[in-house]
């Protein structure tokens, strides 16, 4: 048996028992792990707060070779979760990222970069939550991007010419983009410049930055939160992972 400790981020939590649950919980050194808390919904639990749903604690677990569930041994919390406990458009938009991670971060396959984007999206939803819907984007636009799935919309699909960006885009249906000469209608989405350079200050900017910047712009932020959305969906068969609210 193998024993563990890392900063982790608290994604599910399921009942298993009187007094246990399962955690799924995303680790900075492992992935995507899977656990059970023997005991934590008792009253006097040694675990407290620090596995409740959305929290970042560094959790304590073992695992036995051939096991599909660790054992959480113990568990400190390292930032909580209490202040969006009460909105449920946050709890929801939340929630839909951690399907997001589950979906798309093989179990027990860690990515430091993948923890360290997650861990600033949720501290910023947790900092300001008016903004939880730049922050989606700026969290789907990279999900897409270290999966490799993020297109390159800077030249025409069809004619292959550099598409001029300053004047916006057209994406169709298939997610690609469509220049003025080539386009036989509107396309299902217009892009306007000033999402073009949203989406390009997403590669420099931290989730707080980028939400700050965008509080203006939510005719933009729908827009492409509409488009990552739908490729998410499409990508996982799950049609839910639109951005909520």
């Amino acid at each position: 048996m193998a024993f563990f400790q890392s900063d982790c981020i608290i994604l599910k939590t399921y009942d298993l028992a009187d007094a246990d649950r399962i955690v799924v919980f995303f680790s900075r050194d492992h992935g995507v792990v899977r656990g059970v808390a023997h005991g934590v919904k008792r009253l006097k639990s040694k675990f407290g707060s620090a596995l409740e749903q959305f929290t970042e604690s560094r959790i304590s677990f073992s695992h036995k070779e051939n096991v599909e569930l660790a054992t959480v041994q113990g568990a400190e919390l390292l930032r909580s979760s209490f202040s969006v406990a009460g909105d449920l458009n946050l709890v929801n938009e939340l929630a839909r990222m951690a399907n997001i991670l589950v979906e798309f971060s093989p179990p027990h396959s860690p990515d430091e970069k993948l923890y360290r984007m997650t861990a600033a999206c949720f501290d910023a939803i947790m900092d300001d939550p008016s903004g939880y819907r730049s922050v989606g984007v700026y969290f789907d636009q990279w999900i897409l991007k270290l999966a490799g799935f993020l297109p390159n919309w800077e030249n025409c699909s069809k004619c292959r010419r550099q598409v001029a960006a300053r004047a916006g885009l057209h994406i169709n249906g298939s997610f690609e983009s469509i220049c003025d000469v080539c386009r036989p209608m509107p396309g299902v989405w217009e892009l306007r410049a000033s999402a073009v350079e949203l989406i390009s200050s997403v590669r420099t900017q931290s989730p707080r930055s980028f939400s700050a910047n965008a509080s203006e712009n939510t005719e933009d932020v729908a827009t492409l939160a509409d488009i990552y959305g739908r490729m998410l969906d499409r990508l996982t068969g799950k049609g839910s992972l639109s951005l909520s609210g």
